[in-house]
């Protein structure tokens, strides 16, 4: 098992934040460092880390990647122009925006939320809702980035997107919220058949490694 810990305000309260069984079997705490040390002599956990903060990081991808030639491109590398096969624009591609949330309603993301829409689905894990809408913006332009098809395109304007905001208004949210996304991605409809999994995921997040030097490893 693997088991995240977050010090808690309370030394004599455990509260238990989530559980996970598809990315690797584990759960989240709220406890303090005594206990998660008292956690890790149990032979059947394999380890414990700590719930470290996480917080958003922009890069800009397309003209750094070139993806604009590729969308020229057929499957077989040919200039689709050329050969009349489809061009390669991420059409029939899901991507999954783990991030602040995504807002919908912007014209380059489809402008609508829901199946025929380009967000077409999504969870909040900070507010424990269906509305991942963005109040922050880095999640929108994550997902503009990867998807965006307006005035701006996106590494691939065609493909679909789904908005897990797992961070808050402030751009901050915690490793159990991360894999809370993970987790979402790959059972969209949560009917326990992974076969709906998303095809991509983007975590654009960074983490201050000082504050956890004893933890900072993969």
């Amino acid at each position: 098992n693997l088991i995240t810990g977050k010090v808690k305000k309370s030394p004599n309260e455990i509260k238990f934040l989530n559980e996970y069984g598809s990315v690797f079997n584990g759960m989240a705490l709220d406890i303090s460092d005594s206990e998660a040390i008292e956690i890790k002599k149990v032979k059947e956990v394999e380890e414990v880390y700590p719930n470290v903060e996480v917080y958003a990081n922009l890069m800009d991808s397309v003209p750094l990647i070139n993806a604009d030639d590729v969308w020229k491109l057929d499957v077989n590398g040919n200039d689709c122009t050329v050969s009349g096969q489809e061009c390669l624009t991420g059409k029939g591609v899901s991507i999954g925006i783990i991030d602040t949330g995504v807002d919908y309603t912007h014209p380059d993301l489809g402008g609508c939320f829901g199946v025929g829409c380009k967000v077409i689905g999504g969870y909040d894990f900070v507010n424990n809702d269906d509305n991942p809408m963005d109040d922050h913006g880095h999640g929108t332009h994550v997902a503009a980035t990867a998807a965006g098809n307006g005035i701006l395109k996106g590494v691939a304007p065609d493909a679909q997107i789904y908005a897990y905001k797992i961070l808050n208004s402030g751009g901050g949210g915690s490793y159990e919220q991360v894999i809370a996304g993970i987790e979402r991605s790959l059972d969209p409809n949560q009917d326990g058949d992974f076969s709906d999994h998303l095809d991509i995921i983007s975590i654009s997040l960074g983490f201050k490694c000082s504050l956890y030097n004893e933890y900072c490893g993969p």
